[in-house]
């Protein structure tokens, strides 16, 4: 199940960039903590959360693989070839998910922290002007 709710998280979460995207190009101004933090506490504090955004997943197809592998194995005699297929096709199945989500997710992610960036960077431009 934890594979899955990752998997739903991500894709919220993506949908939810997309929507913040678009308010940024319709010009309101939007503060986020993880794409406006530019140094201190808060700024290691946004970095750390964007690494784990991009390394939970991975994290957690791994140790995903491991759980389905040790329940096999625990099978015993009791394990067929059919089983050792369809438990390998779900974990590829889950893998995959997780690896298109996050993908998903990370670009829209970074395409927004450039947008905010750029914006703030005209901005700063036009006040020394």
């Amino acid at each position: 199940m934890v594979p899955l709710v990752v998997l739903a998280t991500l894709v919220l979460f993506e949908y939810w960039l997309v929507r913040i995207i678009g308010s940024y190009h319709k010009g309101t101004e939007l503060q986020w903590v993880l794409v406006d933090a530019q140094g201190g506490l808060v700024g290691v504090v946004a970095l750390l959360w964007l690494v784990a955004i991009l390394a939970g997943p991975w994290v957690l197809g791994v140790v995903f693989v491991e759980a389905v592998g040790l329940t096999l194995r625990t099978k015993g005699a009791l394990n067929t070839l059919a089983l050792e297929g369809a438990a390998s096709l779900y974990v590829g199945v889950v893998l995959i998910m997780l690896a298109i989500a996050t993908m998903s997710a990370a670009r829209t992610l970074i395409a927004l922290r450039r947008l905010a960036r750029a914006r703030r960077e005209a901005a700063a431009a036009g006040t020394e002007a």
